[in-house]
């Protein structure tokens, strides 16, 4: 989750540096850096249920970004692999939401915020993907609704709504683990005394 942050601002940081001498390596760099912030994002969630993520998602994802991007003319063209970098991030943070939405009912009160926070997001850049397919980086549509500008806004409220999210639901991870950690045997898996009189009280009641 913290990577996940770093990336983002980073990420977000190199695009500052558009129109200057540095955008042939600022621009590429950061939709790598993005587009890596979307992967932690998605390992981040499938930790919840304790499944690793994919090695390759940390490699295949941001290669094949950092290709699009070096191959587009990043000197000149400040959306220089536009169409890999938008279809990565819907993709990367779509499937944080799918993981979202896969937790149990019960695991946390920010689970259904935070997976309809990353589906909008996702859905967002999907849009964008269509809106730079259709028409172009300079279509009147593309500019007006999901500019730079536009695209600015709708990150910012992102990171506050996700920081407070994750610090929420990793606070409820350990939660849970200490949990497992008090009632169990480690050994065998088995409730321990203390656990297995309460469970059977209830049981009982």
């Amino acid at each position: 989750w913290c990577l996940a942050l770093l990336f983002f601002l980073a990420g977000s940081a190199c695009f500052l540096l558009d129109g200057t001498a540095h955008q042939v390596w600022a621009n590429p760099l950061g939709n790598v850096l993005l587009v890596h912030g979307g992967v932690a994002v998605w390992a981040g969630a499938r930790s919840l249920r304790t499944v690793p993520p994919p090695t390759w998602a940390f490699t295949g994802i941001p290669l094949a970004t950092l290709v699009a991007s070096v191959l587009d003319n990043p000197a000149t063209n400040t959306w220089s692999g536009g169409p890999v970098f938008l279809a990565a991030m819907s993709l990367t943070i779509g499937l944080a939401s799918r993981e979202l939405w896969r937790l149990e009912p019960g695991y946390s009160r920010v689970r259904i915020p935070m997976a309809v926070a990353a589906g909008g997001l996702s859905v967002f850049y999907l849009l964008r993907w269509g809106a730079f397919m259709l028409e172009g980086q300079d279509g009147p549509v593309f500019q007006s609704v999901f500019g730079s500008a536009v695209n600015t806004l709708v990150t910012m409220v992102l990171l506050v709504v996700v920081s407070f999210s994750m610090a929420a639901l990793s606070s409820e991870q350990q939660t849970r683990a200490l949990r497992v950690v008090a009632s169990r045997d480690d050994l065998t898996g088995l409730l321990n005394r203390k656990a297995f009189l309460e469970m059977a009280a209830e049981q009982l009641a």
